[in-house]
């Protein structure tokens, strides 16, 4: 019988490769670093520090557009042998907390909850101990985020949140996004987490989550005119995905269905509906890509 009650704990390294890193060379601390599998301008990073990717860097940036974006970003060469070295040591220290019950990734495990661990709230001090014993054991460099939910699905989607899956949550509602051609975005005075509007969305704790109207119909018939979707800055956006784009022209925006082309150096822009054509711009062109959460419409629709 399902109670609802958390059943598995999920951790998830944040930005692991370079935080290894971090971790061993103490002159890359507090700079933006980027790990690369070869030193060339013609790769991509492969993961990257919280520094870096505030100024904007993401995983499968391209070095020479990294560089623009951050003149002063450390590059390293991937170690491999290094991350499994702490992967092994990461998992002896969850284990001094809870046993690990799966190993998904170098940088993700899941842990089994039972009896009392079941408990929202002593689940929570088991969170906050593992992230201890990490920092203990293996370095205060070595961040996680840890997910708790009734499953191992949820409890990796909660990783994201950084705690219990959580049921509400107050989504600043900002001006429009085309489902069309790109329009200019008019909200760029508000500051993060502001607006005339807001809506209720259940499960989704993303600080700089936003929500927006959608105008035309180039992406009917999944998404319709008016219709209010949500979007996460911390969800990936792989090829496929529905996103609100912004592009560097003028700050338009648009929301279309993506598809990386020519290793990720293009970005091609498909509506849904068959009487719209796809556009392709370049990847440098392109100031963000929110991958769309939830759509909110009337029941009945």
């Amino acid at each position: 019988m399902r109670d609802g009650k958390p059943k598995w704990l999920f951790v998830d390294m944040n930005a692991y490769f370079a935080s290894v890193e971090q971790q061993v060379c103490p002159e890359l601390r507090g700079r933006p670093t980027a790990v690369v599998p070869v030193m060339a301008d013609s790769t991509c990073c492969i993961a990257v520090s919280y520094e870096a990717k505030k100024c904007g860097i993401k995983t499968g940036t391209k070095v020479l557009a990294a560089r623009r974006l951050c003149p002063d970003l450390q590059l390293v060469e991937s170690r491999p042998a290094l991350y499994v070295k702490y992967h092994k040591e990461i998992i002896e220290a969850v284990n001094t907390v809870l046993p690990v019950e799966q190993v998904h990734s170098i940088d993700e495990m899941s842990c089994k909850l039972i009896g009392r661990e079941r408990n929202p709230d002593y689940a929570v001090l088991l969170a906050k101990d593992i992230k201890q014993a990490i920092k203990e054991r293996v370095g205060k460099y070595l961040l996680c985020s840890i997910g708790i939910a009734p499953n191992r699905f949820l409890s990796k989607v909660a990783s994201n949140m950084d705690g219990p899956l959580p049921t509400s949550k107050r989504i600043p509602l900002i001006n429009q996004v085309a489902a069309g051609y790109p329009r200019e975005f008019t909200d760029l005075d508000y500051p993060v987490s502001i607006a005339d509007e807001y809506i209720h969305c259940p499960d989704v704790t993303d600080p700089d989550a936003f929500a927006a109207r959608v105008v035309g119909s180039s992406m009917e018939p999944t998404y319709r005119e008016g219709e209010i979707i949500v979007f996460s800055p911390l969800l990936p956006t792989p090829s496929g995905s529905d996103c609100f784009v912004r592009l560097l022209r003028d700050n338009e925006t648009t929301f279309k269905r993506i598809y990386l082309e020519d290793d990720g150096r293009k970005i091609r822009l498909e509506p849904l509906n068959s009487e719209y054509e796809a556009t392709c711009v370049d990847r440098e062109d392109i100031a963000a890509m929110y991958a769309a959460a939830y759509v909110m419409r009337k029941v009945g629709d």
